[in-house]
């Protein structure tokens, strides 16, 4: 991940973390509050799990928050990352995609 896409994401997660302090915003996330300081810091990133509780806590998908936060999601990692899901949250993830796929092609139609 670049410096780019790392610093979105740090900004990212200090407007969730809002008035919460790092050690209740980490526990919020069920993660370490040195995990929440370096990835605030730019010195790690978050697992593709926690990648995808961020992205749930957003109300987005996983693929939908990647591509949001402008991390190339290349094909040969979107099998990973579907891997690495449970049934019912690849299920969501596809839905999501094919919605926003639909959504999409809607918008391509009507600017022709």
């Amino acid at each position: 991940m670049d410096k780019l896409t790392r610093e979105k994401l740090a900004s990212i997660l200090i407007e969730m973390q809002g008035e919460l302090s790092q050690r209740e915003f980490a526990k919020k996330l069920e993660v370490s509050y040195a995990a929440i300081r370096s990835w605030q810091n730019l010195e790690s990133i978050p697992t593709i799990d926690n990648m995808d509780l961020i992205a749930r806590m957003r109300g987005q998908s996983l693929p939908m928050f990647l591509i949001d936060l402008g991390y190339p999601v290349k094909s040969s990692e979107i099998s990973k990352i579907l891997a690495r899901l449970t049934d019912s949250r690849r299920f969501v993830l596809l839905k999501d995609l094919m919605s926003s796929f639909a959504d999409s092609d809607l918008l391509s139609r009507k600017a022709s």
